[in-house]
């Protein structure tokens, strides 16, 4: 299972993910095959290289269509030709920034469904729904609206992301994150084409704060942007849930 997931973002260099694989690789402290990296496409055969079969290697984004003209996408058949087989899907950034609709998150997971690749699906609430005690409204819109219509077989990580918590240093208290986990689960116990692989928690994730989220049993790792840039921090995030 996974349990540490290194989010990039629009970051990075050759020289910088060479460097980052040498210092991760000296102070990790656990089981390689739980950590998976998602780098910008074009870097995913290099990571691919650097992390020797050992560490899972996702993308950040796919195209939800199957028609060709659309100009500077990326198609899941493409990944797997690049030895890729996991992807976000529905990262509150692809939502807010590109316009990503729920129509266009179901479509990508349907076009996921099925096949030989694994989505680390997102869900959160603003800070606007957090406030106004929505936060479970929320979550419950957009897994009926994405994932639940879902009629296909499918392997998925669920990552819930509080939108207000992503790099801004805040993050709901473990007792919160655990009762979203818990209603997560309970949401989608009752589909069993839905095969739930983890839960883990994205927002502002830390080496201060890693150790105890991984003590609590109904988080089952993390999904770390700005903190995982470093190979040394995100080698302690990871060893915390190792």
């Amino acid at each position: 299972m996974i349990t540490s997931v290194a989010n990039w973002k629009l970051n990075g260099s050759d020289e910088l993910f060479r460097e980052w694989f040498r210092e991760f690789k000296k102070d990790f402290n656990g089981d390689f095959s739980k950590i998976a990296i998602a780098p910008p496409t074009l870097y995913i055969p290099l990571c691919n290289e650097l992390g020797e079969d050992k560490i899972t290697v996702c993308a950040q984004n796919l195209d939800f269509s199957n028609a060709a003209a659309r100009t500077g996408e990326v198609s899941l058949e493409m990944l797997l030709d690049m030895q890729c087989s996991m992807s976000i899907v529905g990262h509150s950034e692809r939502r807010n920034i590109f316009g990503e609709t729920s129509e266009m998150i179901h479509s990508k997971l349907k076009k996921i469904a099925g096949k030989n690749f694994i989505p680390i699906y997102c869900i959160g609430e603003s800070l606007d729904e957090y406030n106004s005690n929505k936060s479970f409204q929320s979550i419950e819109t957009q897994l009926n609206s994405e994932l639940l219509l879902l009629r296909e077989e499918i392997k998925i990580y669920i990552a819930y992301e509080p939108i207000w918590a992503i790099g801004t240093g805040k993050l709901p208290s473990i007792n919160e994150i655990e009762k979203m986990h818990e209603f997560i689960k309970k949401m989608i116990a009752s589909y069993q084409h839905i095969n739930l692989l983890g839960m883990l928690y994205g927002g502002s994730v830390s080496p201060d704060n890693s150790p105890e989220l991984s003590r609590s049993r109904l988080i089952d790792g993390v999904l770390v942007g700005g903190a995982s840039l470093n190979g040394n921090s995100f080698a302690k995030i990871a060893s915390s849930f190792s």
